[in-house]
């Protein structure tokens, strides 16, 4: 697949430090600063806050018609969270997109689990069919369904959510880029295009 020019945007540990206080900035700063090297490196991105996500990031073509979207959930890397963690939250913020619009379905394509050490992307190939995503679903809509539970706190709270995201991790398509030194973020965008276009 041809892709229009892909700027380079280079990420290295620096990235994700605060020049103030030399210390790793905190989630929504490392948030941002994905945002923006999506946004960098294709312009055809755009990634916001909006509505039961920490980010959803849509790529549209030149007409602005929405090609595929995901899901970026990011989390400070020494702080919380396994990559079991992200998952299962960012599965839950997709299932809230396409629940009450599930006409976005075949639209959604991966999620993006970030931390200021390592970009992570999963494809939901085949997932919506599952008998995992009817797991995972009914165990969402049970956790819900109690006072104060939500996609954030679905994988401490859920006994069954984290049985079944270690019983099935293995079979997600998982790609991992480090930022030891630097990554150039053009590598995980190509990447991106390559499976959901």
């Amino acid at each position: 697949k041809k892709f229009k020019m892909l700027n380079s945007f280079i990420i290295t540990p620096e990235y994700f430090i605060l020049p103030e206080t030399g210390k790793v900035v905190r989630e929504s700063g490392i948030e941002d600063r994905y945002i923006r090297a999506f946004e960098k490196v294709d312009a055809h991105f755009s990634i916001n806050k909006d509505d039961n996500s920490d980010g959803v990031v849509r790529y549209c073509n030149e007409d602005n018609k929405i090609l595929f979207y995901g899901i970026q959930e990011c989390k400070v890397h020494s702080r919380r969270g396994s990559i079991m963690e992200r998952l299962v939250q960012s599965l839950a913020y997709v299932y809230d997109w396409i629940n009450p619009k599930p006409e976005l379905k075949p639209k959604f394509k991966f999620v993006h689990l970030p931390t200021e050490k390592e970009s992570v992307i999963v494809y939901l190939d085949n997932l919506f069919g599952s008998m995992f995503w009817t797991e995972f679903t009914f165990y969402y809509e049970l956790h819900k369904s109690k006072k104060g539970c939500s996609a954030s706190n679905f994988y401490k709270n859920s006994a069954d959510v984290r049985v079944l995201i270690s019983d099935y991790i293995s079979r997600f398509r998982i790609s991992c880029y480090d930022i030891n030194n630097e990554l150039d973020f053009k590598e995980v965008i190509s990447e991106i295009l390559n499976n959901c276009l």
